[in-house]
């Protein structure tokens, strides 16, 4: 087995680029190896939680504090040369918005540090699963009522906080993947802040479209979202994990008619 070096995915020993990220694979590294990786001789690496494409999450041992944290880390190389310092400061900017918050859906920032041409951010480390991951387990494929409501109640609260800030926070990447549920006690927590922005009324000309095709509303895809923008993803979060049905492109609700009709065939 071949771990990349960039984003330690695993690959097949016949792989000559990694399948995530692309970058070459020189080098074996067994597991074990690769879990020794120790950042700021402070952050032990020790498993993927999650990786994308431009940046990965990994659990990881506070040596110092004896306890478990989650390690962001922002595959920049990846990024073309015009866009890195924008993704640098986006970066930047997550850490810097999340270390000022505090809300009990919400992770705390731990640390923030630059490594051997690398950026990281540490964060509280949240044991759990996404809603995503449990409608495609537990879904009929949609979830009850009775389940979805008490989410969205505690989403439009952590959403209450974001937006009175001065000035206000939006989420910008609202979608069932982004919304955990703490395994411990249950607790709904909102997570990966990477699109995040203080909302500032007059956005930039030359600010480019971020979000989730489907989730996001039309105006974000024109930059030019709000804090309404998130309300528009809440409702269609929540009609993916009621009804089963990942949204369109852009967003459309179904007649009245046709979800009558579902309703019935129930």
């Amino acid at each position: 087995m071949l771990y990349c070096s960039m984003c330690h995915t695993s690959n097949s020993e016949i792989l000559k680029y990694c399948k995530n990220c692309g970058e070459p694979l020189k080098n074996k590294h067994t597991k074990a190896e690769r879990l020794e990786k120790l950042l700021v001789d402070r952050y032990r690496v020790m498993s993927p939680l999650k990786i994308g494409a431009m940046s990965g999450v990994y659990l990881a041992k506070d040596i110092r504090l004896n306890s478990l944290c989650a390690v962001k880390e922002l595959y920049i190389k990846l990024f073309p040369d015009d866009d890195r310092d924008l993704t640098i400061q986006n970066f930047k900017s997550e850490a810097e918005l999340l270390a000022n918050l505090r809300h009990p859906s919400l992770p705390r920032v731990i640390d923030y540090f630059y490594e051997e041409g690398k950026y990281y951010l540490v964060m509280d480390y949240i044991s759990g699963c996404d809603l995503f991951t449990i409608l495609e387990k537990d879904g009929i494929p949609w979830l009850s009522q009775e389940v979805v409501l008490p989410w969205g109640i505690e989403i439009c609260d952590v959403l209450i906080y974001l937006h009175n800030q001065s000035p206000p926070v939006i989420y910008r990447d609202l979608k069932p993947s982004n919304i955990m549920i703490r395994k411990n006690d249950q607790k709904l927590m909102l997570v990966d802040f990477g699109l995040a922005q203080m909302f500032h009324f007059k956005p930039a000309s030359n600010e480019k479209a971020l979000g989730t095709q489907g989730y996001a509303p039309p105006e974000q895809y024109a930059g030019r979202e709000e804090p309404r923008s998130d309300l528009y993803s809440l409702g269609v979060t929540l009609h993916h994990l009621l009804s089963g049905t990942p949204p369109e492109t852009p967003f459309k609700f179904q007649s009245l008619e046709k979800l009558i009709r579902i309703f019935l065939l129930r």
